[in-house]
């Protein structure tokens, strides 16, 4: 009785083994393994410091007095310098800035001796992108037939900054003026300013 079921177990043994052999190794199937992606980081900028640059761009102009019958429009260019400090506080950059415009505006027999500018800047910090909301007040001076009329005015506009490196920035700006009833004259004036800017950071 032991030999017969010892036969058996041999037998048995025997066609597994030959059927493993005659079917080949069959390698253990891996598991796929999956990588997450790593994630991408912005490019970092430090926008804290004081800069200084040159502007060039153009002014489209209205000018309107108060009894309605008179409307006159101009473009020119424009250009100027600038300075201004900014503090970089993480995702959130505050500053101001000063800015000087001359310009070949001339409106009703009036023509733009200069414009000068003083603004707060509120951007969010993208990196090496600065994107900025801005508003501040404009003091302007025309000469018209030799007489020099003074008056200042608000202003409001947004920006985009790029920093090309850690030193230098190039950026747009758009800006709108407006000065109401220019030096006593009962006249408005209401300008949009496009200028490209280069600025170097310290």
């Amino acid at each position: 009785m032991k030999f017969a079921t010892l036969a058996a177990a041999f037998a048995a043994t025997t066609a597994a083994a030959g059927s493993a052999i005659a079917g080949g190794y069959v390698a253990p199937v891996a598991e796929p393994v999956v990588v997450a992606p790593a994630p991408v980081m912005m490019p970092s900028m430090d926008w804290s410091g004081a800069y200084a640059g040159v502007t060039l761009g153009y002014d489209d102009a209205d000018y309107d007095n108060d009894a309605g019958d008179v409307h006159i429009s101009d473009e020119a260019a424009n250009y100027g310098a600038f300075a201004g400090y900014n503090y970089d506080f993480g995702k959130w950059v505050v500053g101001g800035e000063l800015e000087g415009i001359g310009s070949d505006l001339e409106l009703n027999g009036a023509e733009a001796d200069y414009i000068a500018r003083a603004k707060a800047k509120v951007g969010y910090d993208a990196g090496k992108f600065l994107i900025y909301g801005t508003a501040g007040g404009a003091y302007a001076q025309l000469d018209r037939a030799g007489d020099k009329l003074i008056d200042t005015g608000y202003l409001y506009g947004v920006g985009l900054d790029y920093a090309v490196t850690d030193k230098v920035i190039v950026g747009a700006e758009v800006l709108q003026t407006e000065f109401d009833d220019f030096d006593g004259t009962g006249t408005d004036i209401s300008s949009t300013s496009v200028g490209a800017r280069v600025s170097m950071k310290f």
